[in-house]
């Protein structure tokens, strides 16, 4: 009898890990058919799962989100990965049954690494022209700057739009990947940071249709969310070393020499599509849909940057502005696009109750300023209660240590 129930688990655990492998083929192979890069270097899916697919250069596929099968996340194409998907881990954790937060139907543009030849520092021909808004920055603790501005697009259209910038140093904060298959459901952006006590935070990610699987390797110390390394996801955020003279946070390439020995050295790790490469070059093609755009960014002095474009752009202007805004970004991640797409940060002395484009809270005796995307058809601001399975977030380092 134990024999048969040992047996059993075998054949459910290995069915398992054949499902989740098939669901992150299929993510990848949907968001290149939406208009994402088909390959790393390319451009990734705009948003989790959704079903609304985007142009994509004639020999790039999107992989598809969630959305297209479940309504739930929205992921759009990406660009193909120098190397092969390889498994570093057991299994995937089961998923909590929790139901897929709504998406906004949108995908992400499919580059092939070359369809973007923009330089860093210059624009893509249709992103050559208007205005670079200067940035509005703020100390909202200390190593924990806001910038703000309103783009051009924005006030064209005559909308309460933001481009958001969190500057994080690393030496001040600990990075932490918050998963629902860890704490059991998922959550809003304003639960996640209450119940984690976090100072800041983003997407970590787009997701599969189960509304919990990041589309990419993803873990935290020891546990694991996602043991898959995606073969069209070209970089991982990684933070927390274990060992050796490594940066506190830094953003990992697949086509550098030594990514994978330097992964495994590191005790927080998240999988994405690049949007901007180490050398300046954009991996997305011109011309997609305008979707809001969530991203991740390290800049020259080592600094993280969460970055939110509130205003749908296309993934190359978003990149433009990125490179033009003088925050001296190099590699940038894509997270997550459209509605999703948020960010949060906590200002502990309260010196406002508001800030522009954001849903503010009282929390902790300070505020808590929730920053949303935009539904592209409508105009509407994203729901700021709206759940999310994956968040990256920081918290003060005395916190970490407790």
């Amino acid at each position: 009898m134990q024999c048969a129930q040992s047996f059993h688990n075998v054949l459910r655990a290995a069915a398992t890990t054949l499902l989740l492998c098939l669901l992150c083929w299929y993510a990848e192979e949907a968001g290149a058919a939406a208009g994402m890069p088909a390959s790393e270097p390319e451009a990734p899916p705009l948003t989790s799962l959704n079903s609304t697919t985007l142009p994509s250069p004639a020999n790039a596929t999107l992989p598809v989100n969630a959305a297209s099968a479940t309504k739930s996340g929205s992921v759009s194409a990406a660009p193909a990965e120098p190397s092969a998907p390889e498994t570093l881990t057991s299994p995937l954790p089961a998923t909590n049954g929790t139901a897929a937060p709504a998406t906004n139907g949108t995908a992400a543009p499919a580059t092939n690494d070359t369809a973007s030849p923009a330089a860093h520092g210059t624009a893509p021909s249709a992103a050559a022209t208007g205005e670079v808004p200067p940035l509005q920055w703020e100390e909202l603790a200390p190593g924990l700057l806001l910038g703000c501005a309103q783009l051009p697009e924005s006030k064209e259209a005559g909308t309460e739009a933001y481009f958001i910038v969190l500057r994080i140093d690393p030496s001040r904060y600990a990075f932490t990947l918050n998963m629902a298959s860890k704490s059991g459901a998922s959550l809003s952006l304003r639960e996640w940071s209450e119940n984690f006590g976090l100072y800041a935070g983003i997407n970590a990610g787009m997701y599969l249709p189960d509304a919990v699987t990041s589309i990419g390797y993803a873990r935290n110390g020891a546990h694991v969310n996602n043991g898959r390394i995606g073969g069209k996801l070209g970089a991982f955020f990684v933070a927390e070393p274990t060992a050796g003279k490594l940066a506190r946070a830094d953003i990992l390439e697949r086509d550098a020499p030594g990514w994978r020995e330097k992964l495994d050295q590191y005790g927080l790790a998240v999988q994405n599509y690049r949007l901007v490469d180490s050398r300046g070059k954009t991996l997305w093609p011109e011309g997609g849909p305008k979707h809001s755009i969530a991203a991740v960014a390290r800049d020259t002095r080592g600094r993280i940057l969460f970055l939110l474009s509130q205003e749908p752009l296309e993934a190359t202007r978003f990149a433009w502005y990125v490179q033009n805004m003088s925050l001296g970004a190099t590699v940038t991640l894509y997270v997550e696009g459209g509605a999703q797409a948020g960010l949060f940060a906590l200002e502990p002395s309260a010196r406002t109750a508001t800030r522009r484009g954001a849903s503010s809270y009282p929390s902790r005796g300070g505020v808590l300023h929730v920053w949303k995307g935009r539904k592209s058809l409508l105009g509407v601001r994203g729901n700021p209660d709206a759940p999310l399975p994956n968040i990256l977030g920081i918290l003060q380092e005395s916190a970490a240590k407790r």
